[in-house]
């Protein structure tokens, strides 16, 4: 797609950088008002020369970094700019989002902060820094949130963070739709958000429409991954005026399909507009 464009190195809170790949939407509906779709991928998705030398991961290069782009840009054309960002490391295909949350070694295992705002400030001051380099100038910046699989550490911290920041201090960055699909990682909790004032946090920053998707790759799982996504969508449906749509892909009703394309499969729903 000839608009997609690397922004390499964009420096974010003082000292953390990251790459990203951006597609600008077709028109805005305001000057003064970005509108952004922002997407953090789980493990095996990275740029797709990456990829390529990942012997495992070239089956799911569809999926590589640049081709969510193009789709997402497909998906959410006309007003929204699509951002994806690079995970700051990988090894072995498994992403650290390290600028956003404290990620162990080797597989990118969180350790969530619930007093640190750090991953606030840096996605803030990161999407500030690439509204510069696109020669924006905006007040307000509308973000939709979509964290897969891995990526979802990252709207969990964000969580974390927003909750210890008025509305007032962030009036800048606004979260209005949040796309939470099959969040998992190899720590042992923590994979959904299960503190009702962590979900309120969002809901307090204007989000009101919550995507969930969720399969049996990770629900399956020996840990109680299941159990805290039970609970998450739960305190959400409890909450007034906020719409919540949930879309689960048991693997009885895909018997062909391998548990990890099934996961997969979440993301070619969401690219056809059906999450």
């Amino acid at each position: 797609m000839s608009s997609l464009k690397y922004l390499m190195n964009v420096e974010g809170k003082s000292g953390r950088f990251n790459n990203l790949i951006y597609v600008p939407g077709r028109r805005k509906i305001n000057q003064f008002i970005w509108q952004i779709v922002c997407y953090f991928g789980g493990d095996i998705q990275n740029f797709h020369d990456k990829m390529i030398k990942q012997n495992n991961d070239q089956e799911f290069l569809q999926y590589s970094l640049e081709n969510v782009a193009t789709k997402l840009s497909q998906r959410f054309n006309d007003e929204h700019d699509i951002l994806v960002v690079q995970p700051s490391q990988t090894i072995n295909s498994f992403s650290l989002y390290k600028n956003f949350v404290n990620s162990t070694k080797p597989y990118g295992t969180p350790s969530f902060d619930d007093n640190n705002r750090c991953c606030f400030d840096h996605f803030q001051q990161l999407l500030m820094n690439v509204a510069k380099q696109i020669k924006l100038n905006v007040d307000t910046i509308e973000v939709c949130l979509i964290g897969f699989s891995k990526g979802q550490i990252v709207i969990n911290q964000m969580a974390r963070s927003i909750h210890l920041i008025s509305t007032e201090q962030s009036i800048k960055l606004k979260f209005n739709n949040l796309y939470l699909l099959d969040g998992g990682h190899n720590g042992v909790k923590d994979f959904w958000i299960t503190q009702p004032e962590l979900i309120e946090s969002f809901i307090r920053h204007g989000c009101r429409n919550f995507h969930l998707g969720v399969t049996d790759f990770q629900l399956n799982k020996p840990q109680n991954i299941r159990q805290e996504f039970e609970i998450f969508h739960q305190i959400l449906c409890s909450k007034p005026d906020v719409n919540v749509k949930k879309t689960y892909l048991a693997q009885c009703d895909f018997p062909d399909l391998q548990p990890i394309n099934l996961h997969f499969k979440l993301l070619d729903l969401l690219f056809q507009n059906l999450l």
